[in-house]
């Protein structure tokens, strides 16, 4: 089981921006390792959709 513990922390200005750093204590498990890679002979890098794949109208003219 997973335990954190957190309270609000200090408030600091950066810049035009107000941010907060707040204390956080706990414990927790890696329940998964896992790895991944990109194959360069991937013939869709960016991904797939089925808009790539369905035919819009009039192109069978």
């Amino acid at each position: 089981m997973t335990h954190l513990l957190w309270r609000a922390g200090e408030i600091r200005s950066t810049g035009s921006c107000s941010t907060s750093a707040p204390p956080l204590a706990g414990q927790a498990w890696i329940t998964e390792l896992s790895q991944v890679g990109l194959d360069p002979t991937d013939p869709f890098p960016l991904g797939y959709t089925l808009s790539d794949s369905w035919m819009r109208a009039g192109s069978l003219s």
